[in-house]
Parts: C-alpha cells; structure tokens; sequence
C-alpha cells in the first residue's frame, strides 16, 4: 500500500512526511546526458533541467591497485554529477548526481525553499525501481548524530589563524590543497 510505503521510507531516511513521485529519468538515463524530470512542488509541475557539471580537476586521475600491487590509471567513467534549474523559476538552483539507483538532488528555490530528492526504489521491499522520495529540508528529523562539516568548520578556522607550509608552497584556509584520496573494497 502507498501509505506504508510512505511511512517505512520516513521512517529509514529519518523524515517526517515526504511524498514518493516515479520520475521516468531513473530507468535508462545515460550518465552524461541532460537530463529532464517532472517535480511537483508546492501544487504546481516543476520541470528540472539539468546538463553535466563535472567536478573533476582538469588532471584528475582515477588509480587502481591490481592484483600484483601495481598501481595503474583507469577510466574515470562518465560524469554523474549535474547542475540546473527548475524551468521558468528565475534564481531557482539544482545540483544533482544520476547514479545507479537513479536522481540524488538537491532543490533550492529564490524564496529559501529547499527540497531534496531521493531514490527509494532500491532501499525499500515493494517500491518500483522508479520511485524517489521528495521532501522539504524542515521535514527532516533531529537526531542524536553531529554533522562531520561543522568539525572541519572549526578546524579550518583555527588553522586560518596560522598558516601551514608543505614543500614550500605556504596554504591556509583559503589556499587550494591537493589530497589524494584512497578506498579499499574487499
């Protein structure tokens, strides 16, 4: 029934009301490709449109560790995350991803609105491969958890207080630093 699969999407995603929408752009879409799908916010048919946006650095690599320990550059693979707006909303912003399990996005409107839009498909028995939850950012429920960026928020603002020097290139809060990034999967 659609209203406990409402209720059981609340409950894992930690909201208090949200609404299921199917958006066709979930089954086919070709990561890289504009995108185009139907919201209904507030009682009107919004139009998201959304083009890639890539967030890679013009040198960005993708490294893998092979079987033998070597380490070699693979395909990065298409572009996933998108940026748009909602058609004929001046000031509106959307940034997106299209992944597997179908549109992650995020929908800020000029009034300060702000919605979100999530696959359920996937993560909850008797939902079409289709569906996403849709929901207002004051719908999401407090928790006991604490947010990682405010940390670094912190740890940023102390640091900008004395600057840091790596091979003799001086950084600070504001300065562009280059991490590289590792993840084991077994």
């Amino acid at each position: 029934a659609p209203g406990e699969l409402v209720a059981e999407a609340n409950f894992r995603f930690g909201l208090a009301r949200s609404e299921i929408v199917r958006l066709a752009v979930a089954q086919g879409q070709t990561p890289g490709a504009a995108v185009r799908a139907q919201v209904n916010l507030g009682g009107a048919t919004d139009n998201l449109v959304l083009h890639p946006y890539s967030v890679r650095a013009a040198n960005s690599q993708l490294l893998v560790q092979d079987e033998n320990g070597a380490v070699v550059e693979v395909p990065s693979g298409p572009i996933r995350s998108l940026r748009g707006e909602l058609e004929g909303v001046p000031g509106s912003v959307v940034a997106a991803s299209l992944l597997q399990d179908g549109l992650h996005a995020r929908i800020m409107l000029p009034t300060g609105d702000e919605f979100w839009l999530e696959p359920v498909g996937l993560r909850n028995a008797g939902a079409h491969a289709a569906d996403h939850l849709l929901y207002h950012s004051d719908d999401v429920l407090e928790t006991s958890g604490v947010c990682g960026a405010d940390q670094l928020l912190d740890a940023q603002t102390a640091e900008a207080a004395t600057p840091a020097t790596t091979e003799g290139v001086t950084g600070g809060a504001g300065a562009i630093q280059r991490a590289q990034l590792a993840s084991d999967a077994h």
